[in-house]
């Protein structure tokens, strides 16, 4: 029973700490930079590694986008996306 717990423990430390390097090195520059031009207020895009784990292969997920937004904002934000 203690090897069932411990190893429950492992893998949800190894879990979250995935998710937090993820967020530290790709998904919070990209929210930083996207929130600091008011233009993308009301597009949601989100950044993170393919699998959270292979680093050669960035995933960038459109969640959301204004009515009044057009392609062009949504190509700015990819941009502004891969510069950070």
């Amino acid at each position: 029973m203690k090897k069932i717990v411990y190893t429950l423990i492992i893998v949800c430390l190894l879990g979250g700490g995935v998710m937090l390097a993820n967020y530290l090195i790709v998904g919070g520059p990209v929210k930083s930079k996207l929130s600091a031009d008011p233009r993308n207020e009301g597009i949601e895009l989100s950044a993170h590694y393919r699998a959270y784990v292979l680093p050669k292969v960035l995933v960038l997920s459109l969640d959301n986008t204004g009515d009044s937004h057009t392609q062009m904002d949504v190509l700015r934000c990819v941009l502004q996306a891969s510069e950070a």
